[in-house]
């Protein structure tokens, strides 16, 4: 059996053509690319880290999370599949590296562990709040009682709002701390995972029209506000939620980009404090699952609020970071460059799906779908080129010896 170099190079090709986003992004190769910006951002602050990845497209399948060390990406989650181009969807995969490198770097896990602990014990940590409208006020001191009472159902549902709370901001933080350090490709893809995830989440009307809890709603409304610095209310709504994330925007602001993270703490506790009167049918669910011995509430939460990667469960200490705010810097014109990325891209007639191949005909052979019409290069379109010349290489080698065997 003879073949020339001119039919490897064909089969080379036929091969990368038919690669599907599961082959390449859950590869070793892949993970082993993601691996080198890990340990690229990381070993700067003289700390390890490795990547793992693997595919699980479940609606509700997890993103990304870490134990500190090691990576691990479901490099088939919502968000990454979201994005109109593959181009885009390894660059997302990079913003979420970036974003687990950030906890490992800038989280102070003591602390959050402390916070959670003071909360789950009936008392406000670093302090009771101070400073507090009339509004608060009346709310703290309904609080009080119910803290004082031990009310299971209450103090377990605080927390749970309040870990949202802090987490959303804790995620501001490092992702600010991470695009100040490192403003290449894992700034690009960290602020276009924000933008894209603000534009997945149902708009106010549509968790009303879902019977959402009250909390919740206003609790994404917070997110959406976290991720983008804006809120995307084209439904044109009006009401108590809305002036109720006006009144929380402040302490978001203040809070999110300090080095010091008791401050995220005492803005959690003051929101709380704000979403308190939300909280009614979240609360008389969680006293019928302690009721019954079940965890519905916290399971129909879960799937209420945006999906976020969940925080690391360790103790540590983060790198230091400078006075002031960060991340504040020029982000507002590279977020509003990608969002025109991301309008071009969404507007455009659909030119592959890498989801699945067909066993006939040649649609699984496509072009390369970079981006090009406002100029926009992806900061992983080179790597992503490469490695899946590599696993088209790997592939057609393999067919090929496969085939000599038989003949032989």
């Amino acid at each position: 059996m003879r073949t020339s170099h001119t039919a490897i190079r064909r089969r080379i090709a036929d091969e990368k053509g038919k690669l599907t986003d599961e082959q390449l992004f859950a590869s070793p190769q892949f993970a082993a690319y993601l691996t080198d910006i890990a340990e690229a951002a990381t070993g700067r602050y003289r700390r390890k880290s490795s990547v793992k990845t693997y595919w699980d497209a479940l609606p509700n399948a997890d993103i990304a999370h870490t134990d500190s060390r090691t990576i691990t990406v479901n490099a088939g989650n919502f968000l990454t599949r979201s994005f109109p181009t593959r181009s885009l969807r390894a660059d997302s995969l990079l913003g979420i590296v970036g974003h687990e490198c950030g906890h490992i770097l800038f989280s102070d896990f003591t602390m959050l562990e402390t916070y959670h602990q003071a909360l789950s014990g009936g008392r406000f940590y670093p302090r009771e709040p101070e400073g507090l409208s009339p509004k608060q006020e009346r709310s703290l001191n309904e609080i009080r009682e119910f803290l004082e009472e031990k009310d299971e159902a209450v103090t377990k549902a605080l927390c749970n709002i309040a870990h949202s709370l802090v987490n959303m901001m804790e995620d501001v933080y490092i992702e600010g701390r991470m695009c100040d350090a490192f403003p290449g490709g894992l700034k690009t893809g960290i602020l276009l995972n924000g933008l894209r995830f603000a534009e997945e989440m149902a708009s106010v009307t549509e968790e009303i029209e879902k019977q959402h809890h009250e909390v919740a709603i206003v609790a994404n409304l917070l997110i959406q506000y976290a991720k983008t610095g804006d809120i995307n209310n084209l439904d044109g709504y009006k009401g108590p939620y809305l002036n109720t994330v006006y009144e929380c925007i402040p302490y978001i602001d203040d809070a999110a980009y300090d080095d010091d993270a008791r401050a995220r703490f005492d803005a959690a506790n003051k929101m709380l404090l704000l979403l308190w009167p939300y909280m009614e049918s979240y609360i008389k669910q969680v006293r019928e699952d302690i009721k019954n011995g079940t965890d519905k509430a916290a399971a129909e939460l879960g799937g209420q609020l945006a999906r976020t990667a969940p925080l690391p469960g360790r103790t540590g200490t983060p790198i230091p970071g400078r006075k002031g705010r960060h991340g504040s810097g020029d982000d507002e014109d590279d977020r509003s460059q990608l969002q025109q990325v991301l309008d071009y891209e969404a507007g455009r007639l659909e030119l592959e799906k890498t989801d699945e191949i067909g066993e006939d005909g040649d649609g699984g052979t496509s072009h390369t779908n970079d981006y090009a019409g406002s100029g926009y290069v992806s900061q992983a379109a080179e790597d992503m080129e490469r490695i899946m010349a590599q696993l088209a290489e790997e592939a057609a080698y393999a067919s090929y010896e496969q085939e000599l065997s038989e003949e032989l």
